[in-house]
């Protein structure tokens, strides 16, 4: 497998994260969203996966850090590049930026009929901690996931075994140094 990128998300990116989130998603955000994030909400911190070799994006996440708490606002992989382990990668990467931020605890919003992403989470160690009703367009409601305390001895060490297991993948993440990018 080439090597992955996971670097801050840019405005010049925006067009092709939509490309990519329209293969991965029925409901996107507009870019407009993206846009006003970047621009406008100073908590908001989104990153890009892309193929290093090909420069294609093909995964983006993102949070809002609020005061202790990071909340995941997004994470997508496109469709061709899923059960790759890029998601774990990804969200991996979202809650290591949180944690050197001093986060205390990361919280998301998903689908209950969402099998596959729940089970990543849960991976992770989030657990329901609560229920939106009617949350999505559709009606559907979402599950209120939250991680426990990021510092706790006993999640420093799931994230050490997950960080363990993804040495066993054939796949390099070569972390940019957020300053070197700006918005």
């Amino acid at each position: 497998m080439k090597d992955i990128v996971i670097r801050p998300l840019t405005l010049a990116d925006i067009p092709a994260v939509m490309v990519m989130e329209q293969a991965a998603y029925q409901e996107h955000w507009p870019q407009r969203n993206y846009q006003h994030e970047l621009e406008q909400v100073s908590c908001a911190h989104y990153f890009v996966m892309l193929d290093d070799a090909e420069l294609h994006i093909i995964g983006v996440g993102g949070y809002w850090l609020l005061m202790d708490e990071a909340n995941i606002m997004t994470i997508a992989i496109h469709p061709a590049w899923q059960k790759r382990g890029l998601a774990a990668r990804l969200l991996g990467y979202l809650i290591q930026q949180a944690m050197s931020q001093q986060a205390e605890g990361v919280t998301l919003e998903v689908r209950p009929s969402n099998q596959a992403a729940l089970a990543l989470y849960q991976k992770f160690g989030l657990v329901e901690v609560g229920r939106r009703s009617r949350y999505y367009d559709d009606g559907e409601a979402a599950l209120i996931l939250a991680t426990p305390m990021l510092s706790s001895p006993e999640y420093q060490n799931l994230m050490q075994r997950l960080h363990e297991e993804s040495k066993s993948l054939d796949l390099i993440i070569k972390s940019k140094d957020l300053d070197s990018i700006k918005k």
